[in-house]
């Protein structure tokens, strides 16, 4: 917007995020929202309105009217996914991302989020790991979770049986998971003796 933040439209809620204070503001239905499932797109008006299309139509706000939210953890969690996607800001979401784990030590989406991150940094696929195993010990029945896992263990040496046991279970816990199943047929084909699996 004019004051350079950033607004984040989720199928959650909305959010803003101000570079200059690190801090988040949140919008939500007990604010005055009449729906907080937002779809694509928005529009930023010359006086500085914010509208964006929802499931529910068209909601429209004064940016300048929301209340501060420093620890909103969807917020964050939104932002660090979202920077991580936008081509440069890859060591920024990594910097949002260890503030939220920081913040949420017990949160699996947090470090899965910071896993997913360091993953898509060259060379750091230790510290991707870490962070995977830290996500899968705090939440052991999340199938998406032990799938980050044994994605990243395919490419450490040594450690593809554990990739293979956490791939197979990710295919245990959600046997309709199209990325589980092709991720443990790759690590199948890159164990001996296991291609025909």
């Amino acid at each position: 917007d004019a004051h350079g933040r950033v607004w984040i439209f989720g199928h959650d809620g909305l959010w803003c995020y101000d570079p200059a204070t690190g801090k988040f503001r949140a919008i939500g239905l007990e604010d005055g929202l009449t729906d907080n499932d937002f779809t694509r797109g928005y529009a930023l008006m010359p006086g500085g309105y914010i509208y964006a299309p929802t499931l529910g139509g068209v909601v429209g706000f004064d940016p300048d009217r929301v209340r501060d939210d420093p620890g909103n953890v969807e917020a964050r969690l939104n932002l660090g996914y979202n920077l991580a996607r936008i081509p440069g800001r890859l060591a920024e979401a990594i910097r949002e991302d260890e503030t939220t784990v920081r913040l949420f030590p017990d949160r699996a989406d947090a470090r899965d989020n910071l896993g997913t991150a360091w993953s898509q940094m060259p060379g750091h696929g230790a510290q991707a790991v870490a962070e995977f195993e830290a996500a899968v010990r705090l939440s052991p029945g999340s199938a998406e979770m032990r799938e980050h896992l044994g994605t990243a263990l395919i490419s450490v040496p040594d450690r593809l049986p554990e990739a293979v046991s956490q791939l197979a279970t990710a295919v245990r816990l959600d046997p309709r998971s199209a990325g589980a199943h092709l991720h443990l047929g790759a690590a199948l084909a890159k164990t001996p003796g296991r291609t025909a699996d």
